[in-house]
């Protein structure tokens, strides 16, 4: 008599397989975990009090890479230029991708909120400090430096996740041919906000640095007379231990350095 075979070491290992083949795929293209947030105290050489305070808060910007007609489309002199917009390909402006747009508030639907702010990547397309999102589409323009200039192409993710997605003439759609591509992904980017312990009467500069209080600054921004704050966005990780922040004197006196802490 012969017994029937029994699957289950077959089943079993196959399932291993399986779930051995999605670990190796890694996050699929979701961001990396956020680092923790940061703080930093400003303290004047040879003080032993504090001036003031910085925070390095972590978060997830948006990295785009726009191709049209099988090219890359250029930061600058792009003879299509590209933008990123909110909601629809004729939604609010969110950012250039290149140079060439002309933004009023005629083909804005009226809005005059400032842009988000942008850095161009060095592995090409540009950093855009806007949370990932399936609602942003990004548009081509037919030709630069005009406000009504026709959009050629226009296209939206699937998700917040890394991806590559086609770029549609807009009056067609995905029903159309896609006549360009776009990359999107995550980047892990930081926040900072310098608080000083009273106000400037001059501006005073501050700067996020790598190593120490003279290291090469990263980013470099303002506190304005009469205020005691000041903000910006680095596209990069927060680094306890590698970060310092300066601020150079507008009334402050002395400068102030911290060493960027966990």
């Amino acid at each position: 008599m012969v017994r029937p075979r029994s699957f289950f070491p077959v089943i079993v290992v196959a399932t291993l397989l399986v779930v051995l083949a999605l670990a190796g795929c890694g996050t699929h293209g979701l961001a990396a975990p956020l680092a923790s947030p940061v703080s930093v105290s400003l303290v004047a050489q040879g003080a032993s009090q504090r001036a003031g305070t910085a925070s390095l808060t972590p978060f997830d910007a948006l990295h785009v890479a726009p191709f049209y007609r099988g090219s890359a489309i250029p930061v600058t002199g792009a003879p299509h230029p590209a933008q990123l917009r909110a909601g629809s390909c004729i939604g609010p402006f969110v950012a250039a991708l290149s140079d060439g747009n002309i933004i009023t508030p005629t083909n804005n639907g009226g809005a005059t909120a400032p842009p988000a702010a942008t850095r161009p990547d060095p592995r090409g397309g540009m950093d855009v400090s806007v949370t990932p999102s399936a609602n942003l589409y990004v548009v081509v323009l037919d030709h630069p430096n005009d406000a009504s200039a026709p959009i050629v192409a226009c296209g939206n993710p699937l998700s917040d996740r890394r991806q590559y997605f086609d770029l549609y003439p807009p009056d067609v759609g995905s029903n159309g041919v896609g006549r360009g591509t776009a990359l999107v992904e995550p980047v892990a980017s930081t926040r900072i906000t310098v608080t000083l312990n009273s106000t400037v009467t001059a501006p005073a500069t501050w700067a996020i640095r790598t190593g120490s209080c003279d290291g090469a600054p990263l980013v470099t921004g303002t506190i304005p007379a009469g205020k005691r704050t000041g903000a910006g966005i680095v596209f990069q990780s927060a680094q306890a231990g590698v970060w310092w922040v300066s601020v150079a004197p507008g009334d402050v006196g002395s400068s102030l350095c911290g060493e960027a802490t966990s």
